[in-house]
């Protein structure tokens, strides 16, 4: 459970809530203090089997503040282990840090400010957002999640072999215009990979204005709901993308119905050092673009040799595609996922 300043009730709940086993208190040194000294002298009870509980107290100890230098921990503390956030090897390798909606902007800025060590962050975008937060984004951050006003979520788990092992990753769930106009507006080339499921809401000039901004994209994934966004114009924002080796339209679950077939294939012959070219849609869409990816010249690579694609589409579609007997530098593969 991460603590809030705001919400002294939080508090209580640490006794209340039998199970729990760790509070991270992102506070000020005084508040924290304060909660410790509350919680040392609260009962926490015992557990289930009868055994006294114990609960894991975690403060911040590289930041700004060096919340845990300066607390005056009591020689007894009874069953609270105070911990530095860093040393606490039950959070695993790496911080991650869920921030829910109901909480302000002012609440996550501060909470960015403490954390110079966070990896990976899920947030649900909050109705009053300047945007500020995401100015403030640490280096050390990996992967973010976003949601759209006022949902929330688990984040998806994707797959490990398209985890980058440098740049940001972040993956939007049911935004609209809004959230993206934001993120491209503060986001930037940092970006490396970008994934959008479920934002059917998303306009073709929004998805545009994002793309143009992530400069430094190497893997994107639009799924199926981007279908209406992902235009002429959206497409043409990747156009000559030396970085980009994957290129992912519509999912097995959410197929792309309607996407211009032409501008898919110029984005291939652009984008110079795309390896792959992930395709779930209709049949026929899918029919459309390899005839028009078996026609272009993808021309050569850095080192002189011919380029190669890759095509993956869905086993169903695939059993139905009609697949040249000469298909150039185009290898089309069969997904069964």
């Amino acid at each position: 459970m991460m603590f809030n300043p705001q919400f002294p009730s939080n508090r209580a709940l640490v006794v209340t809530c039998r199970k729990l086993k760790a509070l991270l208190c992102c506070a000020t040194d005084k508040l924290s203090q304060a909660v410790l000294d509350a919680l040392v002298r609260a009962d926490l009870g015992k557990r289930d089997d009868g055994k006294p509980r114990t609960l894991r107290f975690k403060t911040l100890a590289d930041t700004c503040e060096a919340v845990y230098d300066k607390l005056i921990i009591p020689s007894d503390t009874g069953n609270i282990k105070v911990l530095r956030l860093r040393d606490d090897k039950s959070c695993g390798s790496s911080l991650k840090i869920i921030f829910p909606p109901g909480h302000s902007d002012e609440q996550l800025t501060a909470l960015l400010e403490s954390l110079q060590s966070l990896e990976e962050l899920t947030v649900s975008i909050l109705p009053d957002s300047t945007g500020r937060w995401l100015q403030l984004l640490p280096p050390s951050l990996r992967r973010l999640d976003v949601f759209g006003l006022g949902e929330t979520g688990e984040p998806l788990t994707l797959a490990k072999d398209r985890r980058l092992d440098h740049g940001l990753e972040v993956v939007i769930e049911q935004a609209g215009d809004d959230v993206i106009n934001q993120l491209a507006k503060e986001l930037g080339p940092r970006v490396t990979a970008l994934v959008m499921f479920n934002c059917p809401r998303v306009t073709a000039g929004a998805l545009q204005r994002l793309l143009s901004a992530l400069t430094g994209l190497e893997d994107v994934t639009l799924d199926g709901s981007l279908s209406g966004a992902i235009t002429d114009a959206s497409l043409a924002a990747l156009h000559g993308r030396s970085q980009l080796r994957i290129m992912q339209l519509g999912t097995p679950s959410v197929l792309c119905t309607d996407i211009p077939v032409t501008e898919v294939s110029r984005l291939v012959v652009t984008c110079r050092r795309l390896e792959w070219l992930l395709f779930y849609a209709t049949g026929e869409l899918s029919q459309s673009v390899l005839d028009a990816l078996v026609r272009a010249d993808l021309g050569k690579r850095d080192d002189g040799t011919p380029r190669t694609l890759g095509f993956l589409v869905h086993g169903a579609v695939y059993d139905r595609l009609r697949i040249p007997s000469q298909t150039g530098n185009i290898k089309v593969v069969r997904c069964d996922e």
